[in-house]
């Protein structure tokens, strides 16, 4: 059977050298099709074998029958025939092209190569491929022209975002390099490194509190340690000796009797209830339970919070006092300083990105559903005017800004020469009726009642110069 096979695919490939390109495709696809069928069919009898064994006779039919009906459209034979087949692979194009070229190198993992109707050796193209030679590439999955759109303007608004995020950046680190940006990253980043510098003063010293802690607790362990030995061991001397003198006198109980042996009898008894309850054992309860009152100290002394509570920190140094700080904060803002222009830049794309992006979304969106309704260029209009719309309300909005800022400047200009005109006013006092009144320093004019500084109006006066 194999060498059926074999033979067979030498007669293919031979004719396969006379055919055209679209013939040898479509000769391809039936080869599939037909190594598919194969494949199937012994899977088939691999289950009919596997069912034989596990069921009756009788319901070997129904199962045969459920397994073909399962397989029964992929044993269908193939719908199209090589001419449909040819035309499709030569003509047939989707949104970016055709979905069939031939003549193009590959790399294989068998060779099959052919010479004078013999196989002919290859030299490896590669490690991992035994032979390189011309073949027919078909596209997996063929792309729509909605799906081209889709891709197109997806890859547009990308380029558009990088495009945007590149100027963001360039205005960012521009306003970085102006005097104003140097003055306020300079005083942030003097303010960032006293906190770190703070923060690492703080773990510094919980550090060396708690290894304080440790020591303290370690000599401690160690002192109770040496008295529970010393009281171990005494205990297991006067076990010892008690004992001695309870086998003495067992020795003497047996040589004595009447009052001496009651005698002996009792001071037995009095020696047991001395092995049963020594003083050391009271004195090492005592040292455990000194033991875990000092670990649950230990545990709540060396808590981080606890240490800090007790913690005094630095002082902090006024932006007005900047130069006068010490090396150590000086050399640590240099560091934060350029971390943060590069925190602040990314920041900026970042908030940029997303408010690009969401704009993206929603414009999508709107295309995706009116595309559907066949108003695209419906769409296309009302993009342009959405977009003039947002552009004059940023315009306006700058506009509003800008003249709320001159509104402001003159609300403070008009104040100034207002109590610049009200402090020409001097007061005096009448010295016959003792009235008082104002006087202007240059009009000479008087008035009785005093002058209010929302009625003032500057007037601006010039004294001219007497000549010779």
């Amino acid at each position: 059977m194999e060498e059926d096979e074999e033979e067979e695919e030498e007669e293919s490939e031979s004719e396969d050298e006379d055919d055209d390109d679209a013939t040898r495709a479509a000769r391809k696809l039936k080869k599939l099709e037909k190594k598919k069928k194969q494949q199937i069919l012994s899977e088939l009898n691999k289950e009919l074998d596997s069912i034989g064994s596990k069921h009756k006779k009788g319901d070997l039919q129904a199962e045969a029958m459920h397994l073909i009906e399962k397989v029964q459209k992929v044993l269908a034979p193939f719908e199209y025939t090589e001419e449909e087949t040819k035309d499709a692979l030569e003509n047939f194009e989707d949104a970016y092209g055709k979905v069939a070229i031939d003549d193009q190198p590959a790399n294989f993992r068998r060779c099959r190569c052919m010479e004078n109707g013999h196989r002919r050796v290859c030299v490896p193209p590669d490690p991992e491929f035994r032979c390189e030679r011309k073949a027919l590439f078909i596209k997996i999955r063929l792309t729509t022209h909605m799906e081209k759109i889709k891709r197109d303007s997806l890859n547009r608004e990308q380029e558009a975002l990088e495009e945007r995020l590149a100027v963001v950046e360039a205005q960012t680190r521009e306003f970085c390099g102006t005097r104003e940006g140097v003055i306020f990253f300079k005083n942030l980043a003097h303010d960032q490194a006293h906190i770190l510098l703070e923060f690492e003063r703080k773990e510094k010293y919980v550090l060396k509190k708690q290894l304080k802690l440790k020591r303290q607790k370690a000599y401690e362990e160690r002192s109770r340690y040496k008295r529970r030995e010393k009281l171990i061991q005494s205990r297991q001397l006067r076990i010892k000796r008690l004992e001695k003198q309870k086998r003495k006198l067992l020795a003497k109980l047996d040589r004595c009797q009447g009052w001496e042996a009651k005698e002996c009898k009792d001071q037995i008894l009095d020696i047991d209830d001395e092995l049963e309850n020594h003083p050391q054992d009271i004195e090492l309860e005592i040292i455990e339970t000194d033991q875990e009152i000092a670990d649950a100290k230990f545990r709540k002394k060396a808590k981080p919070k606890q240490i800090l509570s007790r913690y005094t920190p630095l002082g902090t140094i006024e932006e007005s006092l900047l130069e006068l700080t010490t090396k150590r904060v000086k050399k640590r803002s240099a560091i934060v300083f350029y971390k943060l222009i590069e925190a602040y830049v990314e920041a900026e794309r970042r908030r940029v990105g997303l408010e690009i992006r969401d704009e993206f979304r929603i414009t999508r969106k709107i295309m995706y559903n009116w595309m559907n309704l066949n108003v695209k260029m419906t769409f296309f209009a009302w993009r342009v005017m959405a977009r003039r719309q947002i552009y004059w309300r940023r315009h306006f909005e700058i506009e509003e800004e800008s003249q709320r800022m001159l509104d402001d400047q003159a609300a403070e200009v008009d104040a100034f020469y207002k109590q610049l005109e009200r402090d020409k006013w001097e007061e005096f006092v009448d010295p016959f009726s003792d009235k008082t009144f104002w006087k202007h320093n240059e009009t000479q004019e008087v008035v009785w009642v005093e002058p209010q500084l929302q009625d003032m109006i500057f007037v601006p006066r010039f004294r001219l110069l007497k000549t010779n």
